[in-house]
């Protein structure tokens, strides 16, 4: 992965024993356990058994749990994460598991995290359902808390993200347009909910005003960062890593930063070209177009653009004070970057 030029190679690490996200969850993994427990709750009170299942299959199968480590670690900047910050961190992760439930039905995608999807296992209709009464116990699970507050910003999350799914893109020659409307799309799809994290993480743990919007600031330009990331890997990336096949947008027609850099040296790309406009979908037009894209320097201009939101997220938490959490908060900016994964 490239790496500003000032910095040294990271050290090779032992996964299982020195992890960079163990050591970064380090100052809240009590606080994750605890997430975890919850989850499994959600499942087993699920008031039947097909929902159980459902809801199983994708609360069980893993992730990063970035986004309940966000909501900790923003909570335990003014104070030790308690159990409303959990059950935050908890009602966020739900959330996040019904918009991929939602995403995946919506693109097709019969694969996530190396396991099969929910709709490819059952229907796209049990999927739906089952999306929707996660968005449904999410919300229970904040109005539960009784904060006004939590609530109005779990409302403008989903707002912006249903929103951000409906946004269109110009024709692909606007290349400059595109790169503008492709961060738009990003701060409400994925963005968005990185905010409610910190944000509502803050709250509950007692951040004052000015720290809370120092905290979704953060949040947006971590957001940002994770998204281009994940988009430069799924063109330059290996299939074992990311659990799924490479090429996925191509293959859906969507159009994403490393997409739009290629497009700007090679407007006239005819696999590129003939997958966006779904002209094209056979296996060698997604490889030639995975190829070219490879070949050229937009993946190390997108990571360029990543490490520069990273770098925005890193300088909106000086507004906080010093903690262990802070400093997770700052570790995550290189993480997500750096990831494989």
């Amino acid at each position: 992965m490239p790496r500003r030029l000032s910095e040294s190679p990271p050290p090779t690490r032992t996964a299982e024993v020195d992890s960079p996200i163990a050591r970064i969850a380090a100052p809240v993994a009590g606080g994750l356990d605890r997430v975890d427990g919850f989850l499994t709750s959600v499942w087993e009170e699920a008031p039947n058994p097909a929902l159980s299942q459902l809801v199983r299959h994708i609360l069980a199968a893993g992730g990063k749990k970035l986004r309940p480590l966000l909501a900790l670690l923003s909570a335990d900047v003014r104070s030790v994460a308690d159990e409303r910050a959990v059950r935050v961190a908890a009602a966020i992760e739900i959330l996040h598991a019904a918009t991929l439930i939602h995403d995946d039905v919506i693109d097709h995608a019969h694969v996530r995290r190396g396991i099969p999807t929910a709709n490819s296992i059952w229907s796209n209709s049990l999927a739906v359902l089952t999306g929707d009464y996660l968005f449904a116990k999410c919300s229970h699970v904040i109005a539960e808390l009784d904060s006004p507050a939590l609530d109005r910003m779990l409302a403008r999350t989903v707002m912006r993200m249903v929103a951000s799914e409906t946004t269109q893109f110009s024709a692909f020659e606007q290349t400059a347009a595109l790169e503008h409307e492709y961060y738009g799309k990003v701060r409400g799809k994925t963005a968005s909910l990185l905010e409610l994290c910190c944000e509502a993480g803050g709250l509950v743990g007692g951040a004052a005003a000015g720290e809370q919007q120092a905290l979704r600031a953060y949040g947006e330009n971590l957001g940002i960062a994770f998204q281009i990331v994940d988009d430069i890997l799924d063109i330059a990336g290996s299939e074992e890593e990311l659990g799924k096949p490479v090429g996925g947008d191509l293959r859906e027609g969507t159009l994403t930063l490393p997409i739009i850099l290629f497009l700007r040296q090679a407007p006239a790309h005819a696999a590129v070209n003939g997958l966006l406009s779904q002209e094209a979908d056979d296996e060698n037009a997604v490889w030639e177009a995975v190829a070219a894209i490879r070949a050229s320097d937009a993946i190390e201009c997108a990571y360029a653009k990543a490490w520069q939101f990273a770098d925005l997220a890193r300088a909106a938490l000086t507004e906080l004070p010093q903690s262990t959490s802070r400093t997770s908060l700052e570790m995550l900016t290189d993480y997500v970057v750096r990831r494989r994964s």
